[in-house]
């Protein structure tokens, strides 16, 4: 005899509940959507984020075999109802922009839920690398731009030593070209 009802989904989340995967070195925040799938920043190609959209996944694509965590917020900072949470998810969908530092899937799941863009695995690892306490939505964007320009002139730097030692070791021929 067949079953005619479709099987209700027995999953410990609800739709519009901030969750994240512990992977090695980080958290991977999502918002889970219903149906055993979440929206998150993801890079379908290379899995490291560098040119990440936000995607809806399966809980298990989001989480790569990791533990699943569910957020808890106290009452003062729930400011969307999970409608709300997860309406503000999807209308980030196939949204680019991802920055490790000011953009990232901690950012995006916990702006879906409360309204502020932040991230304490960006900010605690900025103190710890520079040694500052500080109120975060002072310093965030001085910082950022040190750190992203550091980044970019040690990578010029870096490329213009690499094509440097290719031009020494070119027998180019003498005289004028």
């Amino acid at each position: 005899m067949f079953n005619l009802f479709k099987k209700k989904e027995t999953s410990p989340y609800k739709k519009g509940d901030v969750i994240y995967a512990q992977r090695n070195l980080y958290r991977h925040f999502g918002v889970y959507s219903g149906d055993g799938m979440v929206i998150h920043f993801a890079d379908k190609k290379s899995g490291l984020g560098i040119k990440a959209n936000v995607v809806e996944t399966s809980l298990d694509v989001f989480s790569k075999g990791a533990k699943i965590h569910l957020c808890q917020f106290t009452a003062t900072e729930l400011n969307f109802s999970p409608r709300k949470t997860l309406k503000r998810a999807r209308s980030r969908l196939g949204g680019k922009g991802f920055n490790i530092v000011t953009n990232n899937c901690e950012h995006f799941a916990l702006w879906c839920k409360t309204g502020d863009s932040v991230s304490m695995q960006t900010q605690n690892a900025i103190e710890r690398i520079f040694g500052v306490q500080c109120e975060w939505s002072d310093l965030k964007r001085e910082l950022t731009d040190k750190v992203l320009d550091a980044i970019f002139f040690d990578f010029v730097y870096k490329i213009s030593d690499f094509f440097e030692k290719i031009d020494e070791s070119i027998p180019w021929p003498k005289g004028e070209f």
